[in-house]
């Protein structure tokens, strides 16, 4: 880390982490807007003003004329990247609403960290930093010096897991339970099942585990429960069963097939006659093509954007009355905790700040 600058008293002064702008992913011949966006975002949400301009970006990438083989093409440069990057921020603004943390201003320029928290926004960051944990898909965090400690991925990748139950419920606009392990409740893999098919009342869970069943099995691949039982309490009604994945290999993990040729026939004696839906749940943002293939391989892609936009309305239903059982809610509060603590390192230069 670069010497700190010193006052007149000759005390050091903090001078703020700003994320590290990977040059060749935003010069390219195709631009890659969403991680621009995400810089963006990031540089906002860091800042001690709040703020960050799409045109201190271009600044940051250093865009001129000796790079490329006339002024025009230079300028050309800049405005794609500009012009793209703002198109980006709009479109999740739009899309979010009241779940996007930051506000863009109408010529598409400021963007600003809102400060005001709900569990679309809170799901959002935790989203956005999980995004650029590892350097394989992202150095932004692990160049500047911002990458959280081993322990702290730990526990975000764990709160990820929770929160996303909200996002989940709001999607079914029923009830969901986080069932990945390590379960909030610390209950063992077959009382929970056993807890919530007591619940749905539409199936049988094993008693006893088969013969050959994994002794010490954890979750079995499924991470998130979620239902919407019918207003006549009777069977046929929608059962989700997700997989989170927050890591670089996203991709290669799915529940497609497990759950009718493993999960159901292992731990149930009689399957729900409710039909179930498959779903992979990412902190990623995804493109409609990239949407589009691994849908049809991995089950419903819940993204970024569409979880936590369900997470806010999640919130939101509950608010208004609505009787959804939804676990693990109280990370929320964890989450904002942490990512104030976080900001605030940011803003010190990486250094701890005594509350």
């Amino acid at each position: 880390m670069q010497d700190r600058p010193k006052q007149q008293d000759g005390t050091s002064v903090a001078r703020p982490i700003r994320p590290y702008i990977p040059q060749d992913q935003l010069t390219n011949s195709r631009p890659d807007f969403a991680l621009a966006a995400d810089l963006i975002e990031l540089t906002a949400f860091l800042a001690p003003d709040n703020r960050a301009l799409v045109s201190d970006l271009l600044s940051a990438l250093e865009i001129g004329q000796d790079e490329y083989e006339n002024l025009d093409e230079a300028l050309q440069t800049r405005d794609r990247i500009s012009s793209g990057t703002s198109i980006e921020l709009e479109t999740r603004s739009r899309q979010l609403a009241a779940a996007y943390p930051f506000a863009l201003d109408t010529a598409g320029v400021v963007l600003t960290f809102t400060l005001s928290k709900s569990w679309g926004r809170t799901l959002y960051l935790l989203s956005l930093i999980l995004s650029h944990i590892t350097s394989t898909r992202s150095p932004v965090l692990v160049q500047s010096g911002l990458l959280p400690t081993e322990q702290e991925i730990a526990k975000l990748r764990t709160w990820f897991q929770y929160c996303v139950t909200a996002g989940v419920a709001g999607e079914i606009g029923g009830d969901a339970w986080a069932f990945g392990w390590p379960r909030p409740d610390g209950s063992a893999f077959l009382a929970k099942l056993k807890t919530i098919w007591a619940y749905l009342k539409d199936g049988d869970v094993r008693h006893e585990p088969l013969e050959g069943a994994p002794g010490k099995v954890k979750d079995d691949e499924v991470d998130v429960i979620a239902a919407r039982i019918g207003c006549d309490g009777l069977h046929g009604f929608p059962i989700i069963l997700g997989q989170v994945a927050s890591g670089d290999n996203w991709r290669a993990k799915s529940l497609r097939g497990h759950t009718d040729e493993v999960f159901y026939p292992e731990w149930f004696s009689t399957t729900p006659a409710s039909q179930t839906l498959v779903y992979h749940i990412i902190p990623f943002t995804v493109d409609g093509e990239t949407i589009r293939r691994h849908t049809r391989r991995l089950g419903h892609l819940m993204h970024r954007v569409r979880l936590c936009y369900r997470a806010q309305e999640a919130q939101e239903a509950l608010g208004r009355g609505a009787q959804m059982q939804i676990e693990g809610t109280a990370t929320f509060t964890e989450v904002d905790r942490w990512l104030d603590q976080y900001r605030l390192r940011a803003q010190t230069g990486g250094h701890q700040v005594s509350q």
